[in-house]
């Protein structure tokens, strides 16, 4: 009996499997959901094991061994080959245009399992065991991991996502304390543990209601037109509603600043450039609005905000928000940052928001990824403190969610290795991993430091040209 063997009586037995067959029959009409891929999971699971175990005490240790983790590889495609179908089909009706996740294969737990198969100290009948319910139990984990993945990507994207673990109603104590609807992040640590013959299913549940992945307060996302309707009429508040927002801490934004790629790049002294009354005046007139009276008033903005971040040390950033005409909001003025770090204020209503990048480089990865985060920002502008404007905007008919999860993949690329160190924009976006960072780069030659600069600023500037599919422009202009 050889794998292919045992591969194709798998497949017959699949093939003809009532269960199995009814949810295929609901994908193909576009009814099926997560429970329906978890039935399919674990009713091909079971069959798995079902076959392997029959065959299993005809093949020698090493052949039981090798067959195993053939099986699971096959499983693993074909679960998350079916998953697949129903997670971007629940996309598409949500209008988002993502991609299912595949985790990455467990190769220790298959290998682990494997290899327990060549013990020659147990029995005949724990070999048939582990065959059956050990190989079983691996293929039903495969669509845990694809819930968890798939969930933790659609929350970090903004999406507010449950996660569900349900029983069979005749589960052990252990399993019913698990059962339950969790918003994912509060979910119990052990949601997706199960035992030998373990029958919970967990999948999860999101909609197009969004949260800010910061402070998780979340908005009904159903009509993508809202905020741009809004934005035609715009909103003042008085100074008493400016204050209460700004007690509430409704969603601050920390932008650029402690991320600023040439905090950790540059050599220290060499990293800010100081404003003159020349680089003001050659700050150039953007292309952002159809009419030329908001590209002016968004000039005019620019040049005010570094007359004012002209006031303090090289580096400090400065940062305004104004209405979607471009005017000031009523009781939001400047807000004074520190060197290289800036908070941008939240109105409550459409905004353009514009900060001073005294490295004069473009906008940060923090920025893109905050940016698109909050649908009430219409656009970020960095404008170096040399003259130059950086800036992105979102169109009407933008998907956030979708750059999100562009901009989610490039966090993760290595751009650079050095020292046996790879460097991702993540990493370096991140405080804590940047502050790790540091003491290697400090060692850099000056080689090394220019190397590393140029690869930030290249994948910086994918991460932003990246939004044109999403509905999200990209500008620059220097003087």
């Amino acid at each position: 009996m050889t794998y292919e063997d045992i591969r194709a009586a798998l497949d017959r037995a699949a093939a003809t499997d009532p269960q199995l067959r009814s949810v295929m029959k609901r994908i193909r009409e576009g009814k099926a959901t997560f429970r329906d891929t978890a039935a399919y999971a674990q009713r091909f699971s079971v069959l798995l094991g079902d076959v392997f175990s029959a065959q299993a005490e005809d093949l020698s240790p090493e052949e039981r061994e090798a067959v195993c983790k053939a099986l699971l590889r096959g499983n693993y495609d074909e679960i998350g080959r079916v998953f697949a179908q129903v997670q971007e089909r629940i996309d598409e009706e949500n209008g988002l245009h993502l991609t299912a996740v595949r985790p990455a294969y467990p190769t220790e737990r298959v290998d682990q399992l494997a290899h327990s198969l060549l013990d020659p100290g147990v029995q005949p009948e724990t070999i048939r065991r582990r065959a059956q319910n050990g190989a079983a139990n691996v293929s039903q984990s495969f669509h845990d991991d694809l819930i968890a993945e798939n969930a933790k990507i659609r929350s970090a994207l903004g999406l507010k996502c449950y996660l569900v673990r349900e029983t069979d109603g005749s589960c052990c104590k252990w399993c019913d304390s698990l059962a339950g609807r969790y918003v994912y992040g509060s979910h119990p640590g052990d949601i997706f543990r199960r035992h030998d013959n373990c029958t919970c299913t967990v999948t999860y549940e999101n909609g197009r209601e969004r949260q800010d992945v910061w402070s998780k307060r979340t908005w009904d996302a159903r009509d993508p037109k809202e905020v741009m309707r809004q934005a035609e009429k715009p909103v003042k508040l008085t100074q008493e509603q400016a204050e209460r927002l700004q007690e509430n801490a409704l969603q601050r934004l920390t932008l650029a600043g402690e991320r600023d790629i040439m905090n950790i790049v540059a050599d220290p002294g060499s990293i800010y450039h100081e404003i003159t009354n020349q680089a003001i005046d050659r700050v150039p007139m953007p292309d952002l609005f159809e009419d030329v009276k908001r590209n002016r008033r968004h000039q005019e903005a620019s040049k005010a905000l570094l007359r004012e971040a002209q006031k303090y040390a090289p580096g400090v950033e400065v940062s305004a928000v104004y209405d979607a005409d471009m005017k000031p909001i009523e009781g939001f003025g400047y807000v004074i940052g520190k060197k290289g770090h800036v908070r941008i204020d939240n109105p409550g209503v459409p905004f353009h928001a514009i900060h001073n990048h005294g490295s004069g480089e473009t906008l940060s990865f923090t920025d893109m990824r905050n940016f698109v985060n909050n649908p009430a920002s219409l656009s970020i502008t960095a404008v170096g403190n040399t003259g130059s404007v950086y800036s992105l905007a979102r169109s009407e008919n933008s998907d956030s969610l979708g750059y999100g999860y562009f901009l989610h993949n490039k966090s993760k690329t290595v751009i650079f290795s050095a020292n046996g160190v790879n460097f991702t924009l993540e990493k370096i976006a991140d405080k804590h991993t940047r502050e790790d960072l540091k003491p290697i780069v400090d060692a850099f030659s000056a080689e090394q430091r220019k190397a590393l600069a140029e690869a930030i600023l290249s994948q910086i500037e994918k991460c932003l040209r990246g939004g044109a599919k999403y509905g999200f422009q990209y500008t620059k202009i220097s003087p």
